[in-house]
């Protein structure tokens, strides 16, 4: 029986791009020095899709929970004055909660609450199919293609 041969692909300059333009596929963080400067780099479709969920986490989110620009992102932190230990991973930076993001391909709303609370992330998955909407979602992160349509519980 003959050995199959492997087809073996070459790399040309064309290829080449292809490759290296997937490599650098997340855009860099976002340099905004605060949510209005991070809004306004943003596409209008997806300022607008970005301001309305910011108006109802403004709404809902606790009080003690801080708008700032994190890890690039647009998030909600606890405070140190509140929490000292801050993050885990680095307990120079506040605890994060919540990060609202526009990526090269989609929009994202990271739920760090949701992270370890499984009943929260069943409540959450229930309130989110009584919209309709299909679920994009990671361990505690949605993505979204195009927008963005909550109903906050």
């Amino acid at each position: 029986m003959a050995a199959k041969k492997r087809a073996v692909r070459k790399t040309t300059k064309k290829t080449a791009k292809k490759v290296s333009k997937k490599a650098t596929s997340t855009p860099a963080p976002s340099a905004a020095a605060g949510v209005e400067g991070y809004l306004a780099q943003l596409d209008p479709d997806r300022r607008e899709a970005i301001e309305t969920l910011l108006e109802v986490v403004r709404d809902h989110a606790d009080p003690v929970y801080e708008e700032t620009i994190q890890y690039g992102m647009i998030g909600y932190v606890v405070p140190h004055s509140v929490y000292p230990s801050g993050y885990h991973c680095n307990p120079s930076e506040p605890l994060p909660v919540l990060s609202i993001a526009s990526q090269k391909r989609h929009m994202a709303l990271y739920l760090f609450c949701l992270y370890t609370d499984e009943a929260e992330v069943e409540r959450f998955v229930a309130e989110w199919e009584k919209t309709g909407k299909k679920l994009d979602m990671g361990r505690a992160a949605c993505d979204s293609a195009r927008s963005m349509t909550f109903r906050w519980a």
